[in-house]
């Protein structure tokens, strides 16, 4: 059976089975699923101008809610991620595909996205005072057409209008304190969205928070708009959906040190730890020797450095599946953070060859296909070698799409997770002092959707010692990872094989 139909296949039992209630057919947000008056009237603001049916399906995590809204004019759909903390929505952003940005930061830019999806929720609301809250209490500015933005007065040009589709960005370094956005608006231009250094949005973000709460114009929203008749009550649907232990979201600049149980059963340490708050830690300025550090972090690899260029090698993993990284140091604001080196050939018969070494055939793939996915072979690859160490905190390329996990320890169990991420952070505290060797295996079309194929294993220092992984990403059309699968085979001896 093909992968897709295997998922749904999969997905559907579960739900049939144990009856999950964290999806929901339709969903309407209400004033009491809101922390304060601020939040719930930025979302009546943005859902007023877009003009979706608000009973639409949502789907419920421990950290959000992910609502999505379809519009059959421009057959487009748009995803809303409302982040929860305590049971209440404390914060919306408009979601946008990894696909969407082109760039040769992707590391860095995910940093960025947490800034900007929020952005990009105000700048479609009705009301221009949602934009200047967040423009000036981050120091984010705008440029249309290469002129700077005038707050006071040019906010409304963005908001009397209808609302944005947000299908292709750029990313950039300005210069070593500032990045930018840019994207093609129609009947408007070029808006550059110009970002300040990562410490200073982040040390921002409190004050603005701050700020919201005691925002003047949501009072005269509120006596304006009265109770919002025009929004369905979502009892007539649903009741309010039961989210226990909710959380926020730990942003990427923030970490909760975890400390775990590594001698369990995998199997027990999934149940006992998947609920867990999976984080990342801000190291960029934590690191005073990369050498060093790099060298801590991959006792079983070789360290070479050019200029700042670094290479780790390791024997392969039975002869063919490789741990090879290679990462180049930036230096940034108050400290240096590490990408992968994305650098890639492609022959004549169609497969590439990436800097660490690695051949991918892509023969069912044409020329387009394959020059668009080769930039993301490397950084797929490269994440999933560096877990299992600290390195994947500057690697992460956040996922958060419909994953199974097809557990064989040996007995097999499938359990769902909204988020490939939290799955890929939790394995990586368990296999801490493994090595961890990564491989694609094969990039192949199945009815026009294009699917990887690859290989993991986590190797004890023994290398007889082992936990090894079948993994499966299907595309979608837009190139993004929309699903994932992992068969996990545990506690492998050489014997076995």
């Amino acid at each position: 059976m093909l992968l897709k139909q295997r998922l749904i296949l999969y997905i559907g039992l579960i739900t049939i089975f144990f009856l999950s209630p964290f999806a929901l057919i339709s969903f309407v947000p209400q004033r009491s699923n809101f922390e304060n008056d601020y939040q719930h009237q930025l979302y009546i603001s943005w859902m007023k101008r877009s003009g979706f049916d608000h009973r639409s399906p949502a789907n419920i995590s421990h950290t959000l809610i992910k609502i999505t809204y379809n519009d059959p004019t421009n057959n487009d759909r748009v995803i809303i991620a409302c982040s929860l903390k305590d049971n209440s929505i404390v914060s919306l952003s408009e979601m946008i595909s990894s696909n969407v940005v082109q760039t040769n930061l992707p590391q860095i830019e995910m940093e960025f996205r947490h800034y900007l999806e929020p952005l990009l929720y105000r700048i479609n609301s009705d009301q221009s005072f949602f934009v200047t809250d967040m423009l000036t209490g981050l120091n984010i500015s705008l440029e249309i057409n290469g002129e700077k933005f005038d707050l006071d007065d040019g906010t409304d040009a963005l908001i009397n209008r209808e609302r944005f589709f947000w299908h292709s960005f750029s990313f950039s370094r300005i210069d070593e304190g500032s990045y930018k956005y840019s994207t093609q608006l129609n009947g408007i231009g070029v808006l550059d969205i110009i970002f300040p250094d990562l410490t200073e949005l982040s040390n921002s973000l409190i004050s603005l928070t701050k700020r919201e709460y005691y925002s003047a114009d949501i009072e005269r929203l509120k006596e304006e708009r009265g109770t919002a008749h025009y929004l369905v009550p979502s009892s007539q649907y649903y009741a309010q959906p039961p989210i226990s232990g909710s959380r926020i979201p730990i942003p990427a600049y923030t970490y909760q040190p975890i400390v775990i149980d590594r001698n369990m059963p995998i199997r027990d340490y999934i149940d006992t730890y998947r609920d867990n708050i999976w984080g990342r830690e801000m190291l960029y300025n934590k690191i005073s020797n990369p050498e060093y550090f790099l060298s801590q972090e991959f006792p079983n690899h070789q360290l070479s450095r050019n200029q700042n260029s670094y290479e780790l090698k390791t024997i392969p993993f039975n002869g063919n599946i490789s741990a090879d990284i290679q990462l180049i140091k930036r230096n940034i604001k108050d400290g240096i953070t590490f990408e992968v080196i994305a650098d890639y050939t492609i022959d004549s018969n169609k497969s590439v060859k990436l800097s660490t070494g690695d051949t991918i055939k892509t023969t069912d793939l044409n020329e387009q296909e394959i020059e668009i996915i080769s930039p993301y072979l490397s950084q797929l690859i490269t994440m999933h070698r560096a877990m299992g160490t600290k390195l994947l905190n500057f690697l992460l390329i956040p996922a958060d799409v419909p994953t199974i996990l097809v557990l064989r320890d040996p007995e097999r169990t499938i359990s769902e997770f909204t988020s490939y991420t939290d799955l890929i952070l939790m394995l990586s505290h368990y296999w801490e002092e493994r090595t961890v060797y990564f491989r694609i295996e094969q990039v192949k079309k199945v009815n026009n959707y294009i699917e990887l194929h690859g290989f993991l294993a986590a190797s004890k220092s023994n290398r007889d010692d082992f936990d090894f992984a079948e993994l499966r990403f299907a595309l979608d059309k837009s190139f993004r990872i929309d699903l994932a699968m992992m068969s996990l085979y545990t506690n492998i001896t050489i014997d076995a094989e």
